[in-house]
This record gives structure tokens, sequence and C-alpha cells, in this order.
């Protein structure tokens, strides 16, 4: 219920920016940014703290999914199947979480200049 309140809430903030106090296109572009970058912690934390409860099942699941996605010609499934071998479900956990906030925050990164340098 908590992710549908915050995106209730981001949109509302968005919507009355752009009715009642007259932003531009771009400044509700800047909140949805905002709410994207300011998710990321959050978002690897989660990922921390739940990878290690996964089942046997869902966690093969994920892996075999993961294989489809390659770096380097080697499937990231396979590359912490590694991990996990090495430093177990909790070593994992952390490996994943910083490929989240690598990954995704330079796609954040990437997006917050677009919209910076080009809009606001």
């Amino acid at each position: 219920m908590a992710p549908v309140i915050a995106s209730l809430v981001a949109n509302l903030a968005a919507l009355f920016g752009l009715v009642v106090l007259g932003w531009s296109i771009w400044m509700a572009v800047a909140v949805y940014w905002l709410e994207n970058a300011l998710s990321l912690p959050v978002l690897a934390y989660r990922v921390r703290r739940a990878f290690p409860l996964l089942s046997d099942t869902d966690l093969e699941a994920y892996l075999e999914a993961r294989d489809q996605e390659k770096t380097n010609g080697v499937g990231e499934g396979r590359r912490l199947r590694a991990v996990l071998a090495d430093r177990g479900r909790a070593g994992a956990a952390g490996y994943a979480a910083r490929r989240l906030l690598v990954f995704y925050g330079a796609f954040a990164a990437a997006h917050g200049l677009f919209i910076f340098f080009l809009g606001i």
C-alpha cells in the first residue's frame, strides 16, 4: 500500500505544481526525477534485506532470468552464483545492492543531466 500512496503523492504534487503554482513541464519532470533519485537508496536497502529471505525456488528463478542479461559475455546469473558460492546469501545481497546502486544511479544521473541542463 505504501508504494501506491507514494506514487499518488508524487503525482498529485506535480499536478498541484502545474495547475496551482504555474510550474513549467520541466519542473514537473524534475519532481519526478527527484522522486526517482530519492527512491534509489530505499530500493538498495530493500534488495539488501529481502535477498537473503528468498526461497531457493525463487532465487533460482531470479538467477535464471538474470542469465539472459550479459555483461562482457557473462550472464549476470552466473556471476551472482559465483558470489553466492563464495560469500553466501548475505554477500550476494550486498553484491546485488551495489550493482543496483551503480547501474540505477548512473541511469538516474544521466537523466538528471538531461533535465537540469536542457530545461530548468
